[in-house]
């Protein structure tokens, strides 16, 4: 064996290195690891300084032959260099052969023989779980007992400190299924994993879908991203109650993502209520107009009437209006305003400056369904102002309220307002004989 082997394969060592990983290493292992590896970093650093030092004298030997060769004069006929005596003696010392080369060839052939003889006599890893036998002695264990101050117990590296962290999770890990699987058995039941909170949700709105899961609805809702894709997929099964369940789920706690979901669901009259439901929270203004049209039944037209309303933006609003002026759905868009404990009404007064006399018309319609005891006065102000004047009166006259009723008639005691209230009348008439 190389005298020299022993720093680089030790046997003891590497026992060391495995069993530190499984379960907790002892004080005595981590000095040892600690010794080896400040003993290779050093190793390592020298061997690094003497490449760079043997490499800077290459360079700096090679730049000075480079710069003589540079200064010599040449002849010009043949373009040979002509030497002077100190050049021929450089030259002469460069094509010497180095005495060092035997010497390097003979370290090189050692090397070669002790990783020859450390790869024969390598003995193969012990298997460290089972392994229960303290470590053989060795010559580190008796330099241990000597009391070198290498292998004195000292604080854990950073890297030490992982392996340490690692093996104490492991162990706590074991330990936590260890202590799970006796719970399990003295239970008398087999260890398998609790279903889903979904699946709990599923199940409890199968068998009734009126109660109240509350825990399971928060738990599906506060991971709905990931509960989301199983959803659609229960949804296309073959059992109505559990695509019922899920409908309601998506229905109620959804995202935008479950769109195309609901809207096949629309098809299927079991699913139907389910899809309005969902929609009129997830789909666009747009959209839920476009529902309104294609809806045959009354409940859920008002239903996305009032989801129209509540939005309280100019786009929904508008749309709204746009079916109000239509004959077809002007009666359930009017009883849907009219229910409404806090309709959008700073909204439907911006109307009354609308372009075009139908929105104008529609919006004063829709105010005057409003049986709020503000309203007169809230239109009282458009007609003092001058916006919205004749529309806000035609509000006026069509609001049930008594308050309605005496505002106007202290407007017509001025002649201008009086002849402002007929015309208002005769359109109203004429609106009311046209669509008849």
């Amino acid at each position: 064996m190389a005298p020299n082997q022993s720093r680089y394969e030790d046997p003891d060592f590497d026992r060391l290195v495995r069993q530190a990983s499984w379960p907790e290493p002892s004080a005595e292992q981590i000095a040892r690891l600690a010794a080896e590896w400040h003993t290779i970093s050093r190793r390592r650093r020298r061997n690094v300084g003497y490449s760079v030092a043997a490499m800077a004298a290459c360079l700096a030997l090679l730049a000075t032959a480079l710069v003589l060769r540079q200064s010599e004069p040449s002849d010009d006929r043949t373009g040979k260099l002509v030497h002077g005596k100190g050049t021929g003696r450089i030259i002469a010392e460069l094509e010497q052969p180095s005495p060092a080369a035997p010497n390097a060839r003979s370290q090189i052939a050692e090397m070669q023989t002790a990783k020859t003889q450390a790869a024969s006599g390598c003995p193969e890893p012990p298997d460290v779980v089972a392994s229960t036998n303290p470590p053989a002695p060795s010559e580190s264990a008796e330099a241990r007992s000597r009391g070198d101050a290498r292998f004195e117990p000292r604080e854990p590296t950073a890297y030490e400190r992982i392996v340490l962290a690692t093996a104490t999770a492991n162990r706590r890990r074991a330990q936590r299924r260890q202590v799970e699987t006796a719970v399990w058995e003295k239970k008398g039941v087999e260890t398998k994993k609790r279903p889903s909170a979904l699946e709990e949700l599923i199940t409890g709105l199968v068998a009734d879908p009126q109660t109240d899961v509350g825990e399971q609805w928060a738990a599906v809702e506060n991971h709905i991203e990931r509960f989301e894709p199983k959803l659609w997929e229960i949804a296309d099964e073959g059992n109505p109650q559990r695509r019922l369940a899920a409908a309601q789920v998506i229905a109620r706690i959804g995202t935008a993502q479950s769109l195309p979901v609901l809207e096949g669901m629309l098809g299927d009259p079991a699913l139907h209520q389910c899809a309005i439901a969902g929609m009129c929270r997830l789909a666009d203004s747009s959209e839920l107009a476009r529902l309104v049209v294609a809806e045959s039944d009354e409940e859920l037209r008002q239903l996305l009437f009032g989801t129209l309303l509540e939005r309280r933006t100019m786009e929904s609003i508008g749309l709204f209006l746009e079916l109000v002026s239509s004959l077809r759905f002007r009666g359930d868009a009017l009883t849907t305003a009219s229910a409404m404990a806090d309709p959008p009404v700073d909204v439907l007064i911006a109307f009354l400056q609308h372009p075009e006399q139908r929105m104008r018309l529609a919006a004063a319609e829709a105010l005057g369904s409003l049986p709020q005891a503000d309203i007169a006065s809230r239109l009282g102000e458009s007609v003092h102002r001058g916006v919205g004047r004749q529309e806000a009166i035609m509000a006026l006259l069509l609001s049930p309220e008594a308050q309605s009723a005496r505002f106007l008639n202290a407007l017509r005691q001025d002649v201008g307002m009086a002849a402002l209230i007929f015309a208002a009348q005769q359109q109203l008439r004429s609106l009311t004989l046209t669509e008849r």
